[in-house]
């Protein structure tokens, strides 16, 4: 429940109008904060996530396929 309350507070303080990059909150990894973000998002208390970190790879090799 903290990590969610912490990446809130994260978004009211480092959001500007093009979104945030590179979510950092100490004591946490990349990996959990974005499986948070992710619940976040599916329960509408975020507008939008889109987790690139792992994804962008395979959509590379995928196109040049």
């Amino acid at each position: 429940m903290d990590l969610y309350r912490l990446i809130l507070f994260k978004i009211e303080d480092e959001y500007r109008s093009t979104g945030l990059s590179n979510l950092q909150i100490d004591g946490y990894d990349i990996e959990t904060i974005a499986y948070h973000c992710d619940l976040l998002f599916e329960a509408g208390l975020i507008k939008s996530y889109k987790p690139t970190y792992a994804n962008d790879g395979i959509y590379f090799l995928v196109s040049v396929l």
